[in-house]
């Protein structure tokens, strides 16, 4: 037996080898099915809130629970064409530039879906711009919720006919969710990819308002401070030297910002 693996794998021509290993053991091991999960961000300038995109699920697992926006890798599509196709599913927005998606992860628990060895490869969209999300076949409905924190300082989701906690969202979303954050987090000084969800040119102050859903040292900025400091720093965030035309209510106008390309 073992002078048949060694010829196969050093003597043999690759398809001799292929059509070999397909009969060894490797049909007896657990194979688990590929899915995405995505992490769906967008701004709301109805009311100028940084919000998410969940689904009430209709059937089980975890029917009447909320979770993520997901499905399962189709054959010959990779997990981010996967999460691109899912995307544009939910919300018939089709993402075009690579830093509006990152990949965040692999959650691989064997327990994290009760179905069975389900692995996520969990990714984060900064949609651009907002639509009323669509409910997808698994779906009773998909909603945008507000990012919020409580009195603890933990996160929860908001909407008008109820909020959502971390601990009541389905499978394993929960730590995708936090584990997303802290990625963004963890990428301000540098990347602050989730200012995508404004657009190519955004006022200061919708910036600062979603920066500090991330990390609390924004809460403490004045706009003017935000600009000087932060935006003068950040090596992929620009001040437009332009100002809001015609702005609503005293007080300066509102600065304009931009990503650079």
């Amino acid at each position: 037996m073992e002078n048949e693996k060694e010829y196969y794998e050093t003597k043999a021509s690759e398809d001799e080898y292929l059509a070999w290993y397909k009969k060894q053991d490797w049909k007896t091991y657990d194979k688990p099915a590929m899915a995405v999960d995505n992490v769906i961000f967008g701004f709301d300038p109805s009311d100028n809130q940084l919000k998410i995109l969940l689904i009430e699920r209709k059937t089980h697992p975890f029917k009447g629970k909320f979770a993520l926006i997901g499905g399962f890798v189709e054959p010959n599509e990779s997990a981010k064409e996967a999460a691109l196709r899912e995307t544009k599913e939910e919300t018939g927005v089709e993402i075009v530039e690579d830093n509006q998606m990152w990949q965040i992860g692999a959650f691989t628990q064997p327990d994290r879906d009760p179905r069975q060895w389900i692995i996520s490869i969990a990714h984060a969209t900064f949609l651009y711009p907002f639509v009323l999300p669509l409910a997808g076949d698994d779906a009773r409905s998909a909603r945008w919720f507000t990012v919020a924190r409580n009195s603890n300082g933990e996160l929860e989701f908001l909407h008008p006919e109820g909020y959502v906690a971390l601990d009541d969202l389905a499978f394993d979303h929960k730590d995708i969710i936090l584990t997303t954050f802290k990625r963004i987090k963890d990428s301000l000084d540098v990347t602050p990819d989730i200012l995508h969800v404004l657009g190519d040119t955004f006022f200061s102050t919708d910036a600062l308002g979603v920066l500090k859903n991330f990390d609390k040292k924004f809460v403490n900025y004045s706009t003017g401070n935000f600009v000087k400091t932060y935006v003068k720093n950040n090596p992929i965030l620009m001040d437009t030297g332009k100002f809001e035309k015609n702005p609503k209510g005293a007080g300066r106008p509102k600065k304009i910002l931009s990503l650079r390309k």
